[in-house]
């Protein structure tokens, strides 16, 4: 608000009265920091309009002299109380006061314009200062609160609420009733702190760890690739500070799945050698039909044996078929091989010695026979 030179010499006192009013709201406004100042700057250019033209008398000094009579009243214990702005207003007023009145030469315009002044200043001090110390005591307690204990939106109330209250305390000029807000509204910020909650991953960190641990080339790769997206995704979890409870549970429960999921590579030593037992038989020393059920079966056993996602139970059914169709092999009539019981897996003693260069031929051509099924069946899958 811009000072204004006003001149009331010779005016009338219920205008210069009225003038008075409108400057001591004026200045309240001033005072107290209010930016929205419009009325009483309209009120005041109003007064200052209104000004009425009185008859010419001499200079009186009457209603300064009172002003500073009862301003010299004011005692330092009294100012202590009040804010400092006001203080050096008044003080300024007051001094300027003196000095007009013991100014012989003052005009009733200034003698009037320093009673206003004076009258105003008289007026601001109940501006008084605001006891800060619980204020202050509330703010000191906020220092032991922890951010991680509390929700987010909770806590940011109470940072806005304590930059205003500090806001408070560094000004020297706040009143009671500002001081009072303050306090409120932190107050109100410390009940208000929600407390976040606390998300236990130590089982899903357990479950991670267990699966870092494991070694890919013994599992199944099918199962081991279907594993990996949900270790990424606990892995993530794990390490999002934010994550929930919901969502760590979430994800190792996923993560367990996908481990029990995991299928062990099937040992197929056993096979391999049933297979090659198989193989090392004489087709021209059993009888037809018994023969095709070997042969079958063992370009079933190769074909399992080949298949990198064959799972334990798929080696242990082509183990049992070729052991029976093995056991169930019988002996053609007249054969030199023993016909009193049936042939066993990888039973060759019962072929006499003489017999081995005459099961080379009829042996090749099954194993032939055996692959070539064994690779026509992988063009088809």
């Amino acid at each position: 608000m811009r000072q204004k030179n006003v001149d009331i010499e010779g005016k009338t006192t219920e205008s210069v009265s009225n003038l008075v009013d409108a400057l001591i709201e004026a200045q309240k406004a001033y005072v107290a920091g209010r930016t929205d100042t419009e009325t009483e700057e309209t009120n005041l250019q109003n007064a200052i309009n209104d000004l009425k033209d009185a008859v010419t008398v001499e200079v009186n000094k009457t209603a300064l002299q009172i002003a500073v009579e009862m301003a010299g009243n004011v005692t330092e214990e009294q100012l202590d109380k009040v804010v400092p702005a006001v203080v050096t207003e008044f003080n300024a007023a007051l001094e300027e006061a003196r000095t007009i009145l013991a100014n012989d030469n003052a005009t009733q315009e200034e003698v009037d314009a320093s009673f206003a002044r004076l009258s105003v200043a008289m007026h601001m001090l109940e501006f008084l200062k605001g006891d800060k110390t619980e204020l202050q005591d509330l703010v000191d307690s906020t220092a032991e609160l922890v951010e991680g204990k509390y929700t987010e939106e909770s806590w940011s109330a109470l940072q806005e609420a304590l930059t205003n209250a500090n806001t408070v305390l560094n000004n020297e000029n706040a009143m009671q009733e500002e001081v009072d807000e303050a306090y409120d509204n932190l107050q109100a910020a410390i009940d208000g702190l929600e407390e976040a909650e606390v998300v236990d991953k130590s089982l899903l960190e357990a479950m991670v760890n267990k699966v870092l641990g494991l070694e890919e080339d013994k599992y199944i790769a099918s199962s081991w690739q279907a594993m990996l997206p949900e270790l990424e995704a606990a892995q993530e979890v794990l390490g999002n500070e934010k994550a929930t409870q919901a969502e760590v549970d979430e994800a190792c429960d996923a993560l367990t799945r996908a481990y029990l999921n995991l299928r062990l590579k099937p040992n197929k030593d056993l096979l391999a050698d049933l297979i090659n037992k198989a193989n090392g038989l004489n087709a021209a020393s059993y009888t037809a039909n018994t023969w095709a059920v070997v042969e079958n079966e063992v370009i079933k056993a190769q074909e399992v044996l080949e298949d990198p996602e064959a799972s334990e139970a798929e080696v242990k059914a082509a183990k049992k078929a070729l052991t029976k169709a093995l056991e169930g092999l019988v002996a053609k009539p007249g054969n030199t091989v023993d016909t009193s019981t049936p042939v066993k897996a990888g039973d060759t003693t019962s072929i006499k010695t003489g017999d081995a260069v005459s099961m080379m031929y009829p042996l090749l051509g099954l194993a032939i026979a055996s692959l070539g099924f064994y690779e026509s069946k992988k063009k088809k899958r």
